[in-house]
């Protein structure tokens, strides 16, 4: 299966976190707009301000989602979210003003972490200081984005709290204010007015739920977990089986150049909408530092396509990130190799003669899977790769992968590569 490369958040390149998306699917997973209306119910995750009362409202909102892969408050899939609790108002969570003399202890944090008054602090720090202040979880609202996708872009585990942690809307968080008795557009008025807020422990509560604890299967080279409302354990062992087949693969074909296999995490999603919601990401499938995360269609993943993903993440693991053309084109090789080694050689001659091949040096620079021009590129850079190291050898693949200009590791420029390559595929 095709597959795009993209770096999420900011890293250095040997701890990004690679995306692999596939080219059929970019579609694939509905809109925040749908995920996020007052009218869409969620099966796996519901939230709730409500008053002791009786009274109730939904509140529309995502997880947020951190390095691991997981939303925050998951234990990377091994616990579900369950908070009922006071809600205390923190404004923007940024220091002893925020927060005042109130004791948060226990309860759920309701803060913004873009609301206009000049504060810089980041959002990763905003959650960090409730849980310092032992919140039982944090509820952050955007005043700007109808639908905010905030995400925890700390890389160091340790510095990621297990706390619950919710991004809402400027409405959601109003309604939550009304449900106290406050005016939010006053509220926000009188906030950016002053360029602080009112620190309140508010008389609404917070009902959260997410059911954020998989199941697991520990095998050799993964820890696998699955979504258990839909997902069956002989399926998922299933999985486990044609994975680890395939790394098995991966490791002897790029032996001398990638010795290394971390055992991995990975993690697997009844359906798009529960992959969005808990991962923050669209399409089928996706690779990296943080694991292999895929939808489950009820079959069992072909051999081709589990080398294809281990491919990404064992290099990765060994010679980190690099361009959408070289990582493709390493993983799709190797894909090739599992099932038909002339595969990308034919259908990348095919369009060649066809005039669908356009120029490598405008080829490399594309994000494969994103671009119009994707089911071109995909065989083309992995025909290009294979080339490259049957002719040549994979050290020096690995060498322009890792940063290597093209004649430093060659001798000659791309162009002159492309010439060498055309000419061979011609006589295939």
């Amino acid at each position: 299966m095709a597959c795009e490369v993209l770096q999420y958040w900011q890293m250095k390149p040997t701890l990004a976190l690679v995306w692999l998306l596939a080219a059929a699917a970019l579609a694939q997973g509905p809109s925040l707009s749908y995920l996020t209306d007052p009218g869409t119910e969620l099966s796996f995750a519901e939230c709730h301000v409500y008053l002791d009362g009786g009274t109730r409202h939904r509140i529309s909102f995502l997880p947020v989602v951190n390095a691991k892969g997981a939303p925050c408050g998951t234990e990377r899939y091994t616990r579900d979210v369950r908070l009922r609790a006071p809600i205390a108002f923190a404004g923007n969570g940024v220091g002893p003003e925020a927060y005042g003399p109130m004791d948060v202890a226990g309860t759920a944090v309701l803060l913004s972490y873009d609301f206009p008054d000049g504060q810089k602090a980041s959002l990763e720090d905003r959650v960090r200081e409730a849980a310092r202040r032992k919140a039982a979880g944090v509820v952050l609202f955007s005043m700007r984005e109808e639908h905010p996708f905030p995400r925890f872009a700390e890389t160091v585990s340790e510095r990621i709290p297990e706390i619950p942690a919710i991004s809402i809307n400027r409405r959601g968080a109003g309604l939550i204010l009304a449900a106290a008795g406050r005016d939010p557009e006053q509220v926000f008025k009188d906030w950016e007015s002053a360029g602080k807020s009112r620190p309140e422990m508010l008389i609404a509560k917070l009902d959260l739920r997410i059911d954020g604890r998989f199941d697991i299967i520990d095998a050799g080279s993964f820890t696998f977990a699955f979504e258990p409302r839909t997902i069956a354990h002989e399926a998922a062992a299933a999985l486990a089986e044609t994975s680890e087949r395939a790394v098995r693969f991966d490791r002897e074909l790029f032996h001398e150049a990638a010795p290394e296999w971390k055992k991995t995490f990975a993690a697997y999603f009844a359906d798009f909408d529960s992959k969005v919601f808990f991962l923050h990401h669209w399409g089928r499938g996706m690779s990296g530092d943080a694991g292999i995360f895929m939808v489950y269609d009820g079959k069992t993943p072909d051999f081709g396509l589990a080398v294809h993903e281990n491919a990404h993440t064992l290099i990765g693991q060994n010679w980190g990130g690099s361009s959408s053309f070289l990582s493709e084109g390493i993983a799709t090789y190797a894909e090739a190799m599992a099932t038909d080694k002339a595969k990308n050689h034919r259908q990348t001659a095919a369009n060649l003669w066809a005039g669908k091949l356009f120029p490598l040096e405008e080829m490399a620079g594309i994000q494969i899977g994103s671009d119009a021009r994707t089911t071109v590129a995909y065989p083309a850079a992995g025909s290009f790769v294979q080339f490259l190291i049957g002719k040549y050898s994979l050290g020096k693949l690995k060498t322009v992968y890792q940063g290597a200009t093209w004649t430093a590791a060659y001798g000659k420029d791309l162009p002159a590569l492309e010439r060498e390559w055309l000419e061979f595929l011609r006589g295939q």
